[in-house]
């Protein structure tokens, strides 16, 4: 069964238009040929955030978004992971941004997908990568 499933801990937040989301993160997977076996997405605040990265990842600092992949044997294009958001994180980019919330949110989660995929940001190349991919997804299924 493929599935994403939409979720909050630690904070009262409620997404609104979850089958929105859900299109976006469905189509972009489909168009890259990847298939979904389970995607769990966990809007949270940003001690929570802070605690996954020193506890898992050994940065002791504030992100929107914590990608978890779970591998499959390779090239078996079989997406499944944990994305944690930090939903005040996403709110204050936005405004940073001046974007809207719903506009920074769906970047966010895109990104997550796109780790999930294999695409990184690390170095100027896959940091320009990862945008262009993003804003073409945004223009394409975010509507």
């Amino acid at each position: 069964m493929t599935v994403i499933q939409f979720f909050s801990e630690e904070l009262d937040f409620e997404l609104k238009d979850e089958n929105k989301y859900n299109s976006l993160l469905q189509n972009t997977i489909t168009y890259e040929e990847f298939n979904i076996e389970r995607i769990s997405v966990v809007n949270t605040c940003v001690s929570r955030i802070i605690d996954i990265n020193r506890d898992f990842l050994n940065h002791d600092y504030e992100t929107d978004i914590i990608t978890f992949p779970y591998t499959h044997p390779q090239g078996s294009q079989i997406l499944e992971g944990d994305l944690f958001v930090s939903i005040p994180t996403v709110e204050f980019n936005a405004k940073t941004y001046a974007v809207s919330f719903e506009h920074e949110l769906a970047r966010v989660y895109l990104h997550g997908v796109l780790h999930l995929m294999g695409y990184n940001d690390k170095t100027d190349e896959e940091i320009n990568t990862m945008r262009f991919k993003e804003n073409f997804y945004l223009e394409k299924f975010f509507r």
